[in-house]
């Protein structure tokens, strides 16, 4: 049993290091940012940097008003200053902003402006990621006592899915493990590039969802008169109905039932 679980773990590391895996790139841009200090210019500058790498979407959860806070300090030149190190960059900066530079600084009246050049970490995702997005969502049961069959049944099928390589499959039964370990790359301990993983949590482009309307093994009777014997039989019936749901919208693409019964002794 050990052997064949060990042989199992060598194909599982074999696929996973075929495939081409996501991982952490730097991307060096150049922004500017205007304020009424020099670390607000400073701020929105990053925050400008952060766009053009990753969306405005995280440079908005990115550097926070607590962020803006800490850039704005009286000596007025903030991470620009010797005193603070690239992990403060960092960690002000959620471990999207690596390290930076300062091109140019001008004063006019209140206002300042600056230039920055700006290491920014990127999370590059897999090519699988690019793929139509579906998951699948645990069954509905018609009786609480088909649990069993639902999620052997759910499994295969997302299983099956997932090795059809035509799709991006997104889990939708491990939520509380994936929060868990995105909160300890948030955490203290942890690379502050890490952080850069955190805000890629995809959304899916289909739901495929069902309800298990039967599934059972049902027995009876039968007398063979001829030699006065009775022999009991058995038959598993399983009936599903599922529909694939356009997430966004929540049109149904495709609606269908499927049912099967297989005689037994």
């Amino acid at each position: 049993m050990l052997s064949r679980f060990t042989i199992f773990l060598c194909l599982l590391f074999v696929s996973l290091n075929a495939a081409q895996a996501a991982g952490i790139e730097f991307v060096t841009v150049q922004s500017e940012g205007t304020a009424t200090s020099l670390g607000g210019a400073i701020g929105s500058a990053l925050k400008e940097a952060i766009t053009q790498v990753n969306g405005a979407q995280l440079a908005a959860t990115t550097i926070s008003s607590e962020a803006m806070a800490a850039l704005d300090t009286e000596k007025e030149s903030s991470f620009a200053s010797a005193s603070v190190t690239a992990e403060q960059i960092a960690t002000q900066t959620k471990g999207t902003v690596r390290q930076y530079k300062i091109l140019s600084k001008t004063q006019d009246g209140k206002l300042w402006t600056v230039s920055l050049e700006t290491v920014v970490a990127k999370y590059a995702r897999s090519e699988q990621a690019d793929r139509l997005r579906a998951a699948v969502i645990p069954f509905r049961l018609s009786k609480p006592t088909q649990s069993g069959f639902r999620d052997a049944f759910v499994q295969d099928l997302t299983s099956q899915l997932t090795q059809s390589r035509k799709f991006a499959i997104l889990d939708r039964q491990y939520d509380t493990e994936q929060d868990g370990e995105l909160a300890r790359l948030s955490g203290t301990g942890s690379p502050v590039e890490e952080m850069a993983k955190l805000g890629n949590k995809l959304g899916t482009d289909l739901l495929i969802v069902g309800t298990i309307d039967d599934a059972g093994v049902s027995t009876r009777s039968v007398t063979i008169a001829s030699v006065n014997k009775t022999l009991e039989t058995s038959q598993s019936n399983v009936h599903i109905s599922y529909r694939v749901i356009d997430a966004p919208t929540g049109q149904i693409k495709f609606s269908d039932s499927w049912s099967h019964a297989q005689e037994g002794s």
